[in-house]
């Protein structure tokens, strides 16, 4: 079941793009996503300042969902990914939670700007296991961190010059899982 959303919109000399991934096997992931990418289409981004706005959206879709699990039953354990860019001026600014990824591809070299907060993502980062490894792991999809979990949530900011030339892509684990 695809319970991917996505999100991109060009406004006022800046870019907005983002991709949600629902937990699957948990509860509604679907309606998870569906509530992070809606609360990024709402959001009113100026481009001022970019990383608290961006801190700011992602707050808001996790108070949203963490809001909807505590109210509905059926909503209960809810939960999703966010990875939400900013563009503007040949900057872009990343706010990530979990293990949807952007990627910048330059020059011939894909290279991975977000890192995987899941639980293989902490064994790569501290060197305890080889990406081959990684891809086989058992415990491939246990995410360590992830919207409408808690009430609060920890939002990675990574930012970026970017050139013209530049192609970006913002994914799910269901493309990347798929391709090396």
């Amino acid at each position: 079941k695809n319970e991917d959303n996505f999100f991109v919109q060009s406004q006022d000399g800046f870019s907005i793009i983002a991709v949600a991934d629902g937990m699957g096997g948990h509860n509604a992931g679907e309606t998870a996503s569906s509530l992070a990418i809606q609360t990024v289409e709402d959001y009113k981004f100026s481009a001022a300042e970019p990383e608290k706005e961006l801190k700011d959206c992602i707050q808001q879709a996790n108070q949203a969902i963490w809001q909807q699990a505590q109210e509905k039953e059926q909503y209960q354990g809810m939960g999703t990914t966010l990875t939400l860019g900013l563009v503007t001026d040949r900057i872009l600014i990343v706010g990530h939670v979990g293990d949807s990824r952007c990627y910048l591809f330059r020059s011939g070299d894909l290279i991975q700007l977000t890192s995987d907060h899941s639980y293989t993502g902490e064994l790569l980062r501290k060197d305890l296991i080889t990406p081959e490894e990684a891809a086989q792991h058992p415990k491939r999809n246990l995410l360590t961190r992830a919207l409408g979990v808690e009430a609060e949530i920890n939002v990675e900011i990574k930012r970026q010059e970017v050139s013209p030339a530049d192609l970006l892509l913002f994914c799910s684990d269901g493309i990347s899982e798929m391709l090396n």
